[in-house]
């Protein structure tokens, strides 16, 4: 191996300074070394990668960008530790606590942030020279997936310094830049390109869908009295006109325009649709139709606002009914697969008192039920909930949740090395693009050029919620009334035609 080679990600000047300071992460260290500490690690000329540094730092004059090659690269080793979570394959694999994963999640921040600064300063230059929009892409998939890793680890990452308490923010003004160079990258294409691939439209549903599902979970945060005043940001009407802005025409052989018909981003209507009806039971119970259609990461970052959820049936069911109710029924009610849980989830996050009482019925064995009592729900407190011992509990059945049948318990983070790095690459877990599974699995909606049309979309494709528990559990298996045939079609002598009422089938 060469010099110039070894030195991949980083500059040589950089890897010498930071040698000299002891600046070396775990995930850049030899293998000799990588578990000793800090001040004893040696750094891998083949494993650094650049840090990021303040532009008004003032230490040195700025170093000129890295070319497009070595940030193609960069984003592929950084793709290979958050799938892997290890620096090479001869490198210890970090285990599954929260001191390794703040350690990985740290690491890529700060590393894709570099990168980040350095395709800034890219943009504007021939396209030789500039990084394609699927580059931000892939960096907004890792993002959400860092995000989603600091909240579903063993134990819940304490933030207990400032630059840890800065994370959040951090990964969210990264994610907001990623996305606004996407489509300024996106912009240009089409402007400039006679013809733009049907891959590069999906890709653009999928943006869409995950900006739409990040606007889901900033309204489902807000108070329900703040809601009214709430800005564009955290709107219905700032999702529409959000999708109205980014949409694009394709050229087509049958017109010289349509309209691609976006089904990720008409999926993650739906489910805004629910939301803003707080019909929750139904994206709380497990479907494998939406398990294998709805992007794996856009349900990880509904995973945030899956507890504000559950939270908000138990109040619903408190003022609406407080019946008597099977335990079962209401653990299913809340998506919740430990046996009995809904009582602990009541009693110790709610504040109620339930009641259990066991019946039988009819030549049935004993069944428990619970009466939850009519009393005013303290308000949800997210700083209680990660002292509680059950958050475990809630992150694994969590992590079911939005893996769904690729969930693998063993794994970091509940998913296996192969599953991430597909994730993060393509937008999908599974081999066959998102694209196409989509097409057949989405009903496809008209798209109409005014907010009018997109309007009545996102109100007609709401059910209406349940007006009882057993409707709310049953509602999804109801068979549909069967039509009888038509005896004189059969005889060859309906004078209805087409409009009778009867089935025309033989």
């Amino acid at each position: 191996m060469t010099a110039s080679s070894s030195y991949r990600f980083c500059s040589r000047e950089e890897v010498k300074e930071r040698q000299e300071l002891g600046q070396v992460s775990e995930l850049e260290a030899t293998v000799a070394t990588c578990r000793l500490a800090q001040a004893q690690r040696i750094l891998d000329p083949t494993l650094a990668v650049a840090k990021y540094r303040r532009s008004a730092a003032g230490m040195d004059p700025v170093a000129p960008p890295r070319s497009v090659a070595t940030l193609m690269d960069t984003l592929e080793h950084l793709t290979n530790i958050c799938s892997t979570f290890q620096a090479s394959p001869q490198h210890p694999r970090l285990d599954n606590n929260s001191a390794n994963i703040h350690t990985l999640v740290n690491f890529v921040t700060d590393r894709l942030r570099a990168c980040q600064s350095d395709a800034t300063r890219l943009m504007g230059c021939p396209d030789d020279e500039s990084l394609p929009a699927s580059w931000h892409a892939q960096a907004i998939r890792i993002l959400i997936w860092l995000e989603f890793c600091t909240r579903h680890v063993a134990n819940h990452i304490e933030t207990t310094c400032h630059s840890d308490s800065l994370l959040p923010r951090t990964i969210l003004t990264m994610r907001s830049t990623a996305y606004d160079a996407y489509w300024s990258i996106r912009e240009v294409d089409t402007q400039t390109k006679e013809s733009t691939r049907e891959e590069d439209y999906a890709l653009d549903d999928e943006m869409l869908c995950y900006a739409t599902t990040l606007r889901i979970c900033a309204i489902s945060m807000q108070p329900e009295e703040e809601s009214v005043h709430s800005s564009l940001e955290t709107s219905w009407s700032g999702l529409l006109l959000e999708f109205q802005k980014r949409r694009r025409r394709t050229t087509s052989s049958v017109s010289s325009q349509s309209t691609y018909p976006y089904p990720l981003w008409h999926q993650t209507l739906q489910v805004a649709s629910k939301v803003s009806r707080h019909d929750y039971h139904t994206l709380l119970l497990r479907n494998k139709s939406s398990d294998t259609t709805f992007p794996i990461l856009a349900k990880c970052i509904l995973t945030s606002v899956l507890f504000s959820w559950q939270y908000r049936t138990v109040q619903h069911y408190n003022v609406s009914f407080a019946k008597e109710e099977v335990v079962s029924d209401m653990d299913q009610l809340l998506g919740i697969d430990k046996e009995n849980w809904c009582v602990e989830y009541a009693q110790e996050f709610g504040g109620l008192p339930v009641s259990e009482i066991e019946t039988t019925r009819g030549n049935e064995s004993t069944i428990i039920t619970v009466t939850m009592k009519q009393v005013s729900m303290h308000p949800l407190d997210t700083q209680r909930l990660q002292e509680q011992s059950s958050i475990v509990c809630i992150q694994r059945d969590q992590q079911r949740w939005a893996f769904g049948e690729q969930y693998d318990a063993p794994e970091t983070c509940g998913l296996a090395a192969p599953m991430i790095d597909s994730l993060l690459r393509t937008g999908s877990a599974c081999t066959k693009s998102v694209t196409t599974k989509t097409k057949t699995a989405v009903e496809q909606r008209p798209t109409g050029n005014s907010m009018s049309s997109l309007g009545k979309a996102l109100l007609d494709i709401a059910p209406n919620r349940p007006t009882n528990h057993k409707a709310a559990l049953t509602k999804n298996i109801q068979k549909k009334p069967m039509i009888a045939k038509c005896k004189f079609f059969a005889q060859g002598n309906c004078s209805f035609g087409d409009n009778c009422r009867f089935t025309h089938s033989s």
